[in-house]
């Protein structure tokens, strides 16, 4: 260390300085002030945030994949007279990727800055960006369920569009699809509610641990009900966002419960 009137170079025993005699400021340790040593990382949160990283990588590989999708389908829906949803889903599709990101950015963030007192400023932006991340990813993934809730209503009520459908090799249970579609927007929009309720000062209450057990359940439901019909992104979306919804409803109950 140097001394703070002289600047010259002290052994950390020193009690005054060598050189101009000054005595040693010693640092008052405040009571109740945050530990110097690292935190153990909770490896429940921990392991939520690695199936939440998963579920979001193949989020954004998926989003991609829609947006090829759409826009194969763009005749046909300007021959339903609905032409705006081709490009208006690709802008929302890429929307979801980055808003897919943003959440689990922000958690690493704060998981990161908790785990060092000295990271701190990393907790606190994390804090600070992850309710408008969460706000976002919900807006943007409502809009996008309707767009696609749209889209096979069209299919269901419209024999050609049907026909289309089978010619794009995209046939399959149209109507379970819609429902599947339907229950899944309903469980990720009341799961992002509780998010937002927590990330703004509210307490933890069963209510949200059964929120992130729904989300979770409804997503490997839907898992098991494509599995047979679908491809590997998909599944492993599923089953990284499914993981961390039932890991996170556990943190939620625990944290109820003290």
């Amino acid at each position: 260390m140097f001394c703070k009137k002289c600047g010259a170079e002290m052994a950390d025993t020193d009690q005054v300085c060598p050189s101009c005699g000054a005595p040693v400021e010693q640092t008052p340790v405040e009571t109740g002030s945050a530990p110097t040593t690292a935190v153990k990382p909770d490896p429940l949160r921990l392991s939520a945030l690695i199936c939440q990283t998963v579920g979001a990588l193949f989020m954004v590989i998926a989003c991609f994949k829609l947006m090829g999708a759409f826009s194969d389908m763009g005749f046909l829906f300007e021959m339903m007279g609905v032409g705006f949803i081709s490009p208006l889903a690709t802008v929302l599709s890429l929307c979801a990727a980055v808003a897919a990101v943003l959440v689990p950015v922000c958690l690493w963030l704060q998981f990161v800055g908790r785990l060092n007192p000295a990271n701190g400023k990393l907790a606190d932006q994390g804090g600070k960006f992850l309710p408008t991340a969460i706000l976002v990813q919900m807006i943007v993934e409502c809009v996008l369920y309707g767009l696609m809730i749209l889209m096979f209503l069209i299919v269901v009520v419209n024999s050609d569009a049907r026909e289309m459908m089978s010619a794009l090799s995209m046939s399959g249970n149209v109507t379970m699809l819609l429902l599947g579609l339907i229950v899944m927007a309903a469980s990720v929009i009341f799961l992002h509610v509780m998010a937002l309720k927590l990330t703004k000062g509210a307490a933890p209450d069963m209510t949200a641990a059964i929120a992130c057990f729904v989300a979770g359940g409804v997503h490997a439901l839907t898992l098991l009900v494509l599995l047979s019909n679908t491809n590997a992104v998909t599944v492993l979306l599923l089953a990284g966002y499914a993981a961390a919804d039932i890991l996170y409803g556990l943190i939620t109950m625990q944290a109820a419960k003290k």
